[in-house]
């Protein structure tokens, strides 16, 4: 879409060196702590709400826009030495963020502003949640705990980042894979394999990436080839596993520390459930899928025993091992639905594809997406900018950037996510600093790029490599976000799924691109952002209370 109008704010130019990330670091850290300085300095007339909170919530602000930008190179950037800068500086970031909501000056006057507040009742709600959510993370991070118990605490911390950041460093920069011959390689497209590095033998080189995985796992005839694939990729990385070792141990002592039961606990408070609850839900998903997983581990087995008839090589035994499930998966979606996904996908090119979410957001949010036509020095020659703009109806006014960066490379994040690396914030002046997001994912640079149909999370029992005994793989050191913020919280993804089934159920299953409906989402729910409690948004937008653990009988 073409606008006649020019935003309020250019984009950012991400082009920089190692040394002007350091730079922006340095003189960062520098006026952050000067600014909390004379916060802490302030006398006790002066915490309130407005001379204290208001201008640590600035400070907050101003940082995480310049540790964002230093950031986001570690995941995108194509050189090592700006990646390994990015990823450097980004340690400092932390340890500063860590040594901050540990300060006691501070911690005094957020207590002081709380207890009074809590008397005269005289913030809004997104203020009162603001000031909860403060408190609660300086208490998060030792702020409370005597002089040799913070000092552990703050060791303990800055160890924790520096094996999650050397962690997610060997995976990025992982460059693993297995060699096969081209009769090993049977039943993978044509469109995949030409792509493949090919040696003075004829093999084919086939790595160890998410797309290359879902290709050959849901594509490859020979069962050998899926084994020798997914067994290399769950023990890619191998350095990992001490790290990993060493980060759960350190995240234990953390918990105990401030004196949580378990690192989990901690994790998951202020994530809308807690510990019981979170295993009630799991539990009652589990069990309300099982019998439909049973039927669903019927019909697989069913066309394992045609496809080994069809073989002629003898074979009647009937397995599936972990490996064979996204293979017999799409063998039976084609054999009973006469779904042809190489067929699909040639309906779905990822530039159209992406235009027509667009076009999807637009007519269902109200929004405007323009696509920025001026040269902006950019990390990559790939990366597509657009601005992005209320329509007429609501306003028109500007609010923000989306940078899309979809395809696959060498030093890129093996993974699909987006990127907060410029907040939005009100400036001190009153006007708005807008945000800008980007869309990183990780599809095949091939010409054209298609996308292929992701089949629904089965809940199957599986044979895994018995013979190689009990530490046959380490898949778990190659997950980007249980060495992130996630860990235990990682059942957000399911919760997250409950609730949009819960809330297209009740607001969109008649007609899913209901404008007024998705304007009322986005108002009720979107644009709440963290200002506010989750929960009831979501209970304000569907129009009932929502029991988590036992929501998902209803979705």
């Amino acid at each position: 879409m073409t606008l006649d109008k020019i935003p309020p704010q250019a984009p950012y130019s991400l082009n920089h060196s190692s040394e002007q990330l350091w730079e922006i670091t340095n003189t960062g850290l520098e006026a952050s702590g000067a600014r909390l300085d004379r916060i802490a300095a302030l006398p006790e007339t002066e915490w309130t709400f407005e001379e204290f909170i208001v201008p640590l919530a600035q400070d907050e602000n101003e940082r995480l826009l310049q540790s964002s930008f230093v950031e986001i190179y570690q995941y995108v950037e194509p050189e090592k030495e700006l990646r390994d800068a990015s990823r450097a500086a980004t340690e400092q970031w932390y340890s500063f963020a860590s040594e901050v909501t540990s300060r006691e000056d501070l911690f005094r006057g957020i207590e002081a502003v709380k207890k009074s507040q809590e008397a005269s009742g005289s913030l809004n709600a997104a203020e009162s949640h603001y000031l909860d959510r403060l408190y609660g993370t300086y208490r998060r991070n030792g702020v409370h705990l005597d002089a040799e118990k913070k000092k552990t605490f703050q060791t303990l911390q800055q160890r924790m980042e520096h094996l999650a950041a050397e962690c997610r460093s060997n995976l990025a920069e992982d460059s693993t894979g297995v060699w096969f011959t081209e009769s090993e390689l049977e039943g993978v497209p044509e469109t995949y394999l030409s792509r493949l590095k090919r040696n003075n033998e004829g093999m084919r080189f086939v790595g160890l990436k998410q797309a290359d995985m879902e290709v050959i796992m849901k594509q490859a005839a020979n069962g050998t080839t899926r084994e020798r694939v997914f067994i290399a990729a769950d023990n890619k990385c191998p350095q990992n596993v001490a790290l990993v070792d060493e980060l759960v141990e350190c995240r234990a002592q953390t918990a105990v520390l401030l004196g949580y039961t378990s690192y989990a606990d901690y994790v998951i408070q202020n994530r809308m459930l807690d510990v019981t609850e979170v295993n009630d839900f799991l539990h009652n998903v589990k069990d309300q899928v099982a019998d439909r997983a049973g039927k669903e581990r019927a019909v697989l087995m069913e066309t394992n025993r045609q496809h080994l008839a069809q073989q002629e090589s003898g074979e009647t035994a009937l397995r599936m091992h972990v490996w064979d499930l996204d293979y017999y998966s799409q063998r039976t979606k084609e054999s009973l639905y006469h779904f042809n996904e190489e067929k699909l996908s040639e309906y779905f090119p990822v530039q159209q594809t992406v235009a027509g979410l667009l076009q999807i957001f637009e007519q269902l949010f109200g929004l405007q997406f323009c696509e920025f036509e001026e040269d902006t020095p950019i990390w990559h020659e790939d990366v597509r900018i657009y601005s992005v703009w209320n329509e007429e109806s609501m306003g028109g006014d500007f609010l923000g950037y989306l940078y899309l960066d979809l395809f696959q490379r060498p030093g890129k994040v093996n993974s699909n996510c987006n990127i907060t690396f410029a907040p939005g914030f009100q400036n001190t002046d009153g006007t708005l600093h807008h945000p800008s997001v980007a869309l990183v994912a990780s599809f095949p640079p091939t010409q054209p790029s298609l996308l292929r149909h992701d089949g629904a999370r089965e809940c199957t029992p599986l044979l895994g490599p018995k013979e190689k005994g009990d530490h046959w793989g380490a898949g778990y050191v190659k997950l980007h976000h249980i060495l992130g913020g996630y860990a235990a919280g990682y059942y957000c993804y399911i919760l997250g799924t409950v609730y949009s089934r819960i809330m297209f159920n009740a607001r969109f299953r008649r007609n899913p691109l209901d404008a007024a409906e998705g304007r009322r989402y986005r108002r009720l729910v979107l644009e709440k952002g963290g200002s506010l409690p989750e929960l009831p948004l979501l209970e304000a937008f569907v129009g009932g209370k929502l029991d988590a653990p036992k929501v998902f009988g209803h979705s």
